[in-house]
């Protein structure tokens, strides 16, 4: 629910009663220092250094007196307004025992804070400045207040919290604010910012596309050659890529062999009345089956390629020849490359 707002200027100085609890703890009087602790704690408009002092204070004190479900408490709402803060000296075990427990629930509860939010923008400009308590384990909030800079100066605005979220409204470029969240008696709980560190809200940045778009296809244009009067390199080349051609047909035809011999050698063992092969171990016929098989499709592979080096090597040898102009294009096929177009 929404708190109305009582500003009041925090503490500059910490409280008398404050000075003499630790005046009194000096001299082991923690009893007494407990009574000054009390009053330092009811006074109205405590800064956040003075109250985590007098939390502090508070839990030693009850720790030295061996009162335990005192000293956790006092430390547990230190340490969810400043869950890094340690003792200033180690302590006995009925100091520091209840002082581990406390950081070890403030641990699991999560600690109170003031995060800031993504600033609302229009047509480039910050309208809205927006922040949140996300926990508050102890229910210790009750007014926020922000800090705006406005013509050189800070106006405080009451950001009433809902859903544990509040929004001032803004309107500039760029905005300079900070934020505090009192308690009760309006003592200082948490600060976001300072007046002299201020956050700076801008306009988000505009949405760019992280992935660009895809280039254009590629067009390819048909083979288009023009030879001079004496062929050109274009014709020369035909006869290396007619070379190719022969050199895999012929590493096809000795890999052909190579096949063909294996499953002869296969076919042609000694078997017995039941067909079986004697003439050669099982595992040897299996050897050279598979050995056959990879060798024959070594042989195929290199045949189509032969086919394919040759059907370009007769378009080169075309579209180089002299005085002629040629439109030819090429393309795979199941068996090879398929020519088509217009010759002389």
């Amino acid at each position: 629910m929404p708190f109305s707002l009582v500003l009041v200027a925090t503490l500059s100085v910490a409280p008398a009663e404050l000075k003499t609890a630790e005046a009194l703890m000096t001299k082991y009087k923690y009893a007494e220092a407990q009574a000054a602790l009390k009053k330092a704690r009811a006074a109205k408009g405590l800064d956040r250094a003075s109250l985590l002092r007098i939390l502090e204070l508070q839990g030693i004190a009850a720790g030295q007196q061996r009162q335990a479900g005192p000293a956790k408490d006092a430390f547990t709402e230190l340490l969810v307004l400043d869950p890094s803060h340690k003792l200033g000296e180690d302590f006995a075990p009925r100091v520091s025992t209840p002082y581990l427990e406390a950081a070890s629930s403030v641990a699991e509860s999560g600690a109170l804070e003031i995060k800031q939010l993504q600033p609302t923008a229009k047509d480039g400009r910050v309208v809205a400045l927006n922040v949140e308590v996300p926990k508050d384990p102890l229910k210790q909030a009750r007014t926020l207040v922000l800090h705006v800079l406005i013509s050189g100066s800070w106006q405080l605005r009451n950001a009433p919290l809902e859903g544990g979220k509040a929004s001032t409204a803004v309107d500039g470029t760029e905005v300079q604010w900070w934020a505090e969240l009192f308690g009760d008696n309006e003592a200082q709980l948490v600060v976001l910012g300072s007046e002299s560190a201020p956050l700076v809200a801008t306009p988000p940045a505009p949405m760019v596309s992280a992935t660009p778009p895809p280039p254009p296809s590629p067009v390819v244009d048909p083979v288009i050659g023009k030879s001079s009067s004496s062929g050109g390199g274009v014709r020369t080349a035909s006869y290396f890529v007619v070379g190719g051609a022969a050199v895999a047909a012929g590493v096809g035809a000795y890999f052909g062999i190579k096949s063909s011999s294996a499953l002869a050698s296969i076919n042609g063992a000694t078997r017995d009345a039941d067909g079986r092969i004697t003439g050669i171990t099982e595992r040897e016929a299996q050897t050279r089956g598979v050995q056959a098989a990879a060798d024959g499709t070594v042989a195929n592979v290199l045949f189509v390629s032969a086919g394919a080096l040759a059907a370009a090597g007769v378009v080169m040898f075309i579209v180089g020849g002299p005085e002629t102009s040629t439109k030819v294009s090429l393309a795979p096929s199941p068996g090879g490359v398929l020519v088509s177009g217009s010759f002389p």
